[in-house]
């Protein structure tokens, strides 16, 4: 059996995306929702327009994002090694805390999350700049990183 990789990590990852990144301040929406159609880890959702009071989805026509995605194991069941949380699943929501989140861009601590209207990822820039097609949040980067790298977003640190 051929190895499929090209390279052996000899330090285990600090997290996944979608992670808390402490048991400090963490704040979650009221309930869980579902969700109206499939949802990334890790990754920004709005109210769903149809059914606001109980679904939620990864793209919005305008407006703050009601929270990000968290990472919790109920999901592997539905897809195995899988940050992707299939339509109308339960999903636990962060509304306020510390999370991981993949960097899309070399990232510098103060940096902005931005949420993507179109799929909710996140993209990085300074405060107050204009990203096309995202909605900047409250959230910004505790940590630096380079694109790919994890790195730790905060909206109440």
């Amino acid at each position: 059996m051929a190895f499929a990789g090209n390279s052996v990590a000899i330090e285990p990852a600090p997290a996944v995306q979608g992670d808390r990144v402490n048991n400090g301040a963490i704040f979650y929406t009221a309930h869980n929702f579902l969700t109206a159609s499939t949802c990334n880890v890790g990754e920004f959702v709005w109210r769903d327009t149809t059914n606001p009071e109980i679904a939620v989805k990864n793209s919005a026509a305008s407006g703050a994002p009601l929270g990000i995605v968290e990472r919790t194991h109920e999901y592997t069941d539905f897809v195995v090694n899988s940050l992707t949380v299939p339509a109308k699943a339960n999903v636990t929501i962060v509304e306020k805390g510390a999370m991981w989140a993949t960097a899309d861009t070399t990232v510098t601590i103060g940096m902005k999350a931005f949420a993507v209207l179109a799929d909710g990822s996140i993209k990085f820039a300074a405060a107050g700049a204009t990203v096309t097609g995202a909605v900047e949040t409250s959230w910004a980067a505790f940590t630096a990183g380079s694109t790919g790298d994890l790195v730790m977003i905060s909206n109440v640190l």
